[in-house]
């Protein structure tokens, strides 16, 4: 069932059987979705309990936020390695700049605990990301038959 589901995700998997790189890149690829979830949930988690809090970040949820997004970059990261995607490379510096300007807006941003500067910011990064992704710079999309 796997590796029917790999299939179709258009990942690699020939020589499955034989090849140990392979076998790593493909559990990698199935596995990974896993801490994809978890970061996603990590910010679920801080998100609810600002809207708890009125509104307001703790220097605890400033951190949670901002490791839970950090962390799903990464992750993300991780995935576009382990998949066959031509653009991989250049998608996964899209995602190690966004964990950069992430951080970096999390150390610049001014001592407040207003969560909705939080939130623009990595709303912000995520718009980015989806500009630089469709642009021709970042990836050379091709038409597959």
């Amino acid at each position: 069932h796997m590796l029917l589901y790999i299939k179709e995700a258009r990942i690699d998997v020939t020589d499955f059987e034989n090849s140990l790189f392979v076998r790593w890149r493909t559990y990698g690829y199935l596995y990974l979705h896993l801490f994809l979830c978890m970061a996603i949930q990590g910010q679920s988690i801080a998100m609810a309990q600002v809207a708890c809090d009125g509104g307001t970040f703790t220097e605890w949820q400033k951190w949670m936020f901002l490791a839970s997004t950090i962390g799903m970059y990464m992750v993300l990261a991780g995935l576009h390695m382990t998949s066959s995607d031509p653009n991989a490379a250049r998608r996964c510096t899209v995602r190690f700049v966004s964990a950069a300007l992430s951080a970096a807006g999390f150390v610049l941003l001014p001592k407040t605990t207003n969560a909705s500067s939080f939130i623009m910011m990595v709303g912000g990064v995520g718009v980015l990301q989806v500009m630089a992704d469709k642009s021709p710079l970042i990836c050379q999309h091709t038409v597959t038959e």
